[in-house]
Parts: structure tokens; C-alpha cells; sequence
């Protein structure tokens, strides 16, 4: 995946969370906010392979996950 499509579907997840954030609250707010976080994380990888400060950060953060 590129930046770019990792970007794409980041802001697609952020659009799809704002719409759900439009309906009563529940279960598909959380469903999109863990999608967003998801993308997120894809879109700091993605940066990770080309940077490694971002590489550093993020297995600092994946470390913490576990």
C-alpha cells in the first residue's frame, strides 16, 4: 500500500466515522473510531518505511500494544 491509498482510506474512515457520529450514538461509532485508528497506523507505517524517526516511534508504540 502507498501513502497515498493509506491516506485515502484514512480519510475515507474519518468520513464514514463523521456520518455515523451524525446517527444516534453506538455501536458504529465504535466500529469507525477503530477503523480510524486502524488507518491511522497504516498511513505512520507506510511513513515508517521511508523515515526511520517515524519507524522508531511507531515500534516504540507497537511495544506498548503487546
Amino acid at each position: 500500500m502507498s501513502v497515498i491509498d493509506a491516506a485515502s482510506d484514512f480519510l475515507g474512515d474519518v468520513h464514514n466515522f463523521n456520518n455515523a457520529m451524525d446517527g444516534p450514538s453506538g455501536d458504529a461509532e465504535n466500529d469507525m473510531a477503530c477503523k480510524m485508528r486502524d488507518s491511522a497506523i497504516a498511513v505512520l507505517r507506510e511513513f515508517g518505511a521511508q523515515d526511520s524517526q517515524v519507524s522508531r516511534l511507531l515500534q516504540g508504540f507497537d511495544s506498548e500494544e503487546d
